[in-house]
């Protein structure tokens, strides 16, 4: 009877360290994709932001050579190049 007894309660017990062990392995697998998800996400409302920044931008320029003026601008800036200074008119 005893020996029984004792073979349950091993079992019981390997059935729950694996029981145990399969949870913690969902619960990783878990915060990894959700990890994913919201990363996935955020690059989207990065993107959707420029795009709208583009679009205002497009939107309010009086005309597209002030438009890509502004552009070159920009990137001139951003790659750090000076702008020739203005020719005064006579």
């Amino acid at each position: 009877m005893n020996d029984e007894l004792y073979a349950v309660m091993a079992l019981s017990l390997i059935i729950i360290t694996v029981l145990l062990t399969l949870i913690c392995l969902m619960r990783s697998e878990h915060e990894r994709v959700l990890t994913l998800v919201i990363s996935k996400a955020a690059e989207k409302e990065i993107s959707w932001v420029g795009e709208r920044q583009q679009l205002l931008d497009r939107i309010q320029a009086g005309s597209f050579a002030e438009l890509k003026t502004q552009e070159i601008r920009i990137i001139k800036a951003q790659n750090g190049e000076k702008e020739p200074p203005k020719l005064e008119q006579l």
